[in-house]
């Protein structure tokens, strides 16, 4: 059960208490309002409040800030103790062009050799005699290397609207494809899941899924839909709020 909600002045949480589990999360965030810590975990961000890491997953970005690599914390792969990374390129308009996707194999190499070593050693009578010994030393290299599990191949048309969207196995071959279908006010009417009807204003008003109607909307003159069933929760929940400060 939720025993407690704390709420900073400017809406921003700072704690949620579970009492029946004992279990309590706090928000703490920085000058600039960005969520920098979630329980024991932190957050950073670069200069155009892009987020550069998390408790667990690292960001890097191109010169036009655009997000260009994911390092995923290690993942549960068999065979693989490795990262996971996604990389992402785009065209000269913005568009997404690509992303693919790896996984760093690590390889553990052990390398042995018998060293010769010379030390003093001290006899019974005191006498001191240079002797020779065999030492055995070993040394571990861990080398990564990427294994290239899949890419994602996005097409644009001349409108920059996305067409279709290939996944590709690591030597190029399609394993699966998606396509979408705009009409010419560049609203999408098809892909390859759902059919998207509009009105004349370019409303959304059908969606048909495998021949099923998912979504039947009719607007009205308030340029509302008007209400329909509308599924409702209650929770016991207390919620405190600081002073709100104007």
């Amino acid at each position: 059960m939720l025993k407690d909600y704390n709420n900073k002045f400017n809406g921003l949480k700072t704690k949620i208490d579970f009492n029946q589990n004992w279990v309590i999360t706090n928000y703490s965030y920085d000058e600039l309002l960005r969520l920098s810590t979630l329980w024991n975990y932190n957050y950073t961000y670069n200069t155009q409040w892009n987020i550069t890491n998390d408790w667990k997953d690292s960001y890097t970005y191109d010169i036009l800030w655009r997000l260009t690599t994911v390092n995923y914390d290690k993942v549960n792969t068999p065979g693989y103790n490795g990262d996971k990374i996604e990389r992402f390129f785009y065209d000269n308009v913005w568009n997404r062009t690509n992303q693919e996707n790896y996984t760093l194999k690590e390889t553990s190499t052990e390398t042995c050799s018998d060293e010769t070593v010379v030390e003093d050693i001290t006899l019974p009578n005191g006498k001191t005699k240079t002797a020779e010994k065999k030492v055995r030393k070993c040394e571990t290299a861990v080398t990564q290397t990427e294994k290239q599990k899949n890419t994602l191949a996005y097409n644009t048309n001349s409108l920059n609207q996305y067409t279709k969207l290939q996944n590709l196995n690591k030597n190029g071959e399609v394993k699966k494809e998606f396509t979408y279908n705009y009409d010419k006010n560049w609203n999408l009417t098809k892909d390859d899941i759902n059919q998207y009807f509009y009105d004349y204003k370019n409303r959304l008003v059908k969606v048909i899924q495998n021949e099923v109607i998912k979504v039947d909307e009719n607007w009205n003159i308030l340029e509302t839909i008007p209400e329909k069933e509308i599924v409702k929760y209650s929770y016991d929940i207390l919620v405190v709020y600081d002073l709100i400060v104007v």
